[in-house]
């Protein structure tokens, strides 16, 4: 809304105040990332997670505007500025420290990055992959970009896990957290 705050104040050559309706957001605003989410883990004997497998495929388009893509959000490429161009990576394999920030890895898995674990988890064998793709809609983070899909995702999987090695699932989450993250009883 401050983009289109900014661009009607310049059409009018004084502030302007903008204040819609939850039905305008919706119809006007930018979208959450629609996604498919394929979780599979291995469980031995004992009701142990051995290794957890994440892939997940992302609509997107657009984003949050910045000083340099105005087209990234419904307004600026009404007002005819260009959408950032989709241009998806090959698969790397992950290099420096964990970084979580869309939360596409488990709060269970121990986030290794070569022999180094950097997550709150301790699943130590992990897969995590997310293929993104072009949305026909204009796409935005609600809140923080994909962490309440993926988030979702994981503790409904979750709570299927827990239910399958006939565990409580909050002794069973706690479980699987790391020392440091575990709070003192």
């Amino acid at each position: 809304m401050s983009f289109d705050a900014a661009l009607l104040s310049q059409a009018v050559g004084r502030p302007v105040r903008i204040q819609l309706s939850r039905k305008d957001e919706n119809a006007w605003e930018n979208y959450g990332s629609a996604c498919v989410i394929d979780q599979r883990v291995g469980v031995d004997a004992n009701g142990t997670i051995v290794a957890w497998d994440y892939e997940a495929w992302v609509a997107s388009r657009g984003g949050r505007p910045g000083y340099d893509q105005p087209g990234n959000v419904v307004t600026g490429m009404l007002a005819g500025f260009q959408t950032a161009p989709f241009t998806p990576r090959a698969a790397a394999e992950p290099a420096g420290e964990f970084r979580n920030g869309s939360n596409a890895a488990s709060s269970y898995m121990s986030g290794r990055i070569a022999n180094k674990a950097g997550g709150a988890g301790t699943v130590a064998s992990e897969r995590v992959l997310t293929h993104t793709v072009l949305s026909p809609f204009f796409t935005g983070p609600l809140r923080s970009p994909l962490r309440l899909q993926n988030t979702f995702a994981h503790e409904c999987f979750f709570d299927e896990i827990a239910a399958h090695v006939r565990v409580d699932p909050v002794a069973y989450r706690l479980s699987l957290l790391g020392p440091s993250t575990k709070q003192p009883a």
